[in-house]
């Protein structure tokens, strides 16, 4: 297995263990779907119209599944993060902590991309981080809507 591909493993691995230590496994357990839908569903959607069909970016892995151009762990790596995001969301009190929240997710979705452009892990075709902060914001801000609104956080953690 190549150098990259440990990075890609071990990027799950380092997110997975942040969730473990994070969310009660009774809470993750609740959350699993969405995370299932919320991260991995939304992170295949969104890297497969990103790389493949627009040409935005590309990822660079070897000896990994990769599914139309990008590496499955990138995307897996999202099950864990959304879960952590939906945990804590009820926890925000007010519309203000909810879009500092939501901006925190997205600086960090924006760091996180940075570093995989610094890795070679990624590379930038027609992209910058602005732009990379901007989705992650309007994307992070859905999730919060619909997790507030159909109040999936409130219920499964109840």
């Amino acid at each position: 297995m190549s150098s990259g591909s440990l990075m890609w493993v071990g990027l799950v691995g380092l997110f997975t263990l942040a969730m473990f230590l994070m969310v009660p496994v009774r809470n993750i357990s609740r959350l699993l779907l969405f995370g299932l839908v919320g991260g991995l569903g939304v992170a295949l959607v969104v890297m497969t119209i990103m790389d493949p069909v627009l040409q935005l970016s590309r990822y660079n892995f070897a000896s990994i599944p990769g599914f139309l151009g990008i590496p499955v762990l990138a995307a897996v790596a999202w099950i864990p993060v959304e879960i952590i995001f939906a945990n804590y969301l009820p926890k925000m009190r007010t519309k203000t902590n909810v879009y500092l929240y939501v901006a925190a997710f997205a600086l960090g979705a924006t760091i996180l991309d940075y570093a995989t452009v610094l890795l070679g892990m990624r590379g930038f075709i027609r992209w910058n981080l602005l732009s990379t902060f901007a989705l992650a914001a309007v994307i992070h801000a859905c999730l919060a809507y619909y997790l507030t609104v159909t109040g999936y956080a409130r219920e499964k953690l109840s």
